[in-house]
This record gives C-alpha cells, sequence and structure tokens, in this order.
C-alpha cells in the first residue's frame, strides 16, 4: 500500500473525490486504485468561509506500487 497524504478537499465537495485526488498525486488513472481509507482526517478551518478536509489516505494500486512511487517524485507519498 501507498500513503498519500495532504490531499486537501473542500468541505462542500463528496469524499468520494478523494481518490481522484489521490491518483492525480499519484500520477496515476483513478481506476487504477484497488481500494482505499483513510488514516488521518482533520478539518483546516484557519480560513473560516473556506474550511477544507486535509486527509491521508491508504492506497492500493493494481499495477507496481514501487515503480508508481517513483514516477510520482512527491514527499507526500510513501510505502504504507
Amino acid at each position: 500500500m501507498i500513503l498519500v497524504r495532504n490531499l486537501r478537499l473542500p468541505a462542500d465537495e463528496p469524499m468520494e473525490k478523494l481518490a481522484a485526488l489521490a491518483a492525480r498525486k499519484l500520477r496515476v488513472l483513478p481506476q487504477e486504485i484497488l481500494e482505499w481509507h483513510y488514516v488521518k482526517r482533520s478539518l483546516d478551518a484557519r480560513k473560516k468561509p473556506e474550511l477544507a478536509y486535509v486527509c491521508s489516505l491508504a492506497v492500493r494500486l493494481r499495477c507496481d506500487e514501487a515503480a508508481v512511487l517513483r514516477r510520482a517524485d512527491s514527499r507526500d507519498c510513501l510505502l504504507y
């Protein structure tokens, strides 16, 4: 599994969009994600009218996860 951190989602958006955000950060298609679950979810209320969730997800992929991590080239993506 891969840990994807710092996914920012506006509070009025549906949580199902998190998978698409994780796929974008990992540079894979959303269809490559087999399953995901929350590791952490917190509400960022520093800018009061613009509330947002900041989430960390554990993601399981169809393809080789080590290769995806090399291609992603992000400090927010780690083996979990």
